[in-house]
């Protein structure tokens, strides 16, 4: 073998080398791209997913949001009916007070010592048994608050009984029923925060007798207390 054919031999050689070198980085490239583009291409998909996903997520949290306030209101609104239908109850339960208050028997006020003090809360009729000179003390009210009444003042079998009202009023003073025993008077009256005040002949004493035409005298000396 001569030293010329090894020496084509070995041009062959590296040429052949040369080529399958070129060969091999032209294949390192092209497949290297072709990864690139298969991962950007699942790497795209996999951000749309991820994008459809968080929108997903955040319209599940709105209408949980959403479902709790509608829960929320609800529940308010469930305790507004349950405070009117309290307050309701209340208003009919008062009214049914005062209906009872309005329309039952008078109440008779005990006389104690000369002394009768009528109790509002009984009813709007008081009847004070005039079996000896008495003192009636007149009821206040809580402030602001007002209420009508009828005072009822009925004498005993002997009559010519004397009676004032404390606190005094304008036009009050002590006064004896100038009537037969066992005749009644009638003397309307506005119970306030401030006293009773009469609503008869512009605050006047304004009673009016029951079966009778005698007229109520007011008598100078003081009654006992």
């Amino acid at each position: 073998m001569s030293v010329e054919f090894l020496k084509s031999v070995f041009d062959v050689a590296a040429v052949v080398l040369l080529f399958l070198t070129f060969a091999a980085g032209a294949g390192v490239l092209i497949t290297g791209n072709i990864i690139n583009t298969r991962q950007e291409q699942k790497l795209r998909t996999f951000d749309h997913d991820l994008t459809i996903a968080k929108s997903d997520l955040t319209t599940q949290i709105g209408q949980v949001a959403g479902l709790q306030l509608d829960a929320s209101n609800a529940k308010a609104a469930q305790q507004q009916v349950e405070i009117a239908l309290e307050q309701q109850r209340e208003r009919t339960a008062n009214a049914e007070v005062e209906l009872s208050r309005l329309t039952g028997p008078p109440h008779l006020v005990p006389v104690k010592h000369g002394v009768a003090i009528p109790d509002l809360s009984a009813g709007n009729k008081q009847v004070v048994l005039l079996s000896e000179d008495t003192r009636i003390i007149l009821p206040k009210l809580p402030k602001e608050k007002s209420l009508s009444w009828t005072l009822i003042l009925t004498q005993d079998g002997v009559g010519q009984h004397q009676f004032t009202f404390s606190p005094q009023l304008s036009g009050f003073g002590n006064y004896v029923l100038d009537s037969p025993p066992h005749s009644s008077w009638l003397v309307n009256l506005v119970t306030d925060s401030s006293g009773t005040v009469n609503v008869g002949l512009g605050g006047t004493f304004a009673a009016a007798p029951i079966g009778t035409t005698s007229s109520a005298t007011p008598l100078h000396p003081s009654i006992k207390n």
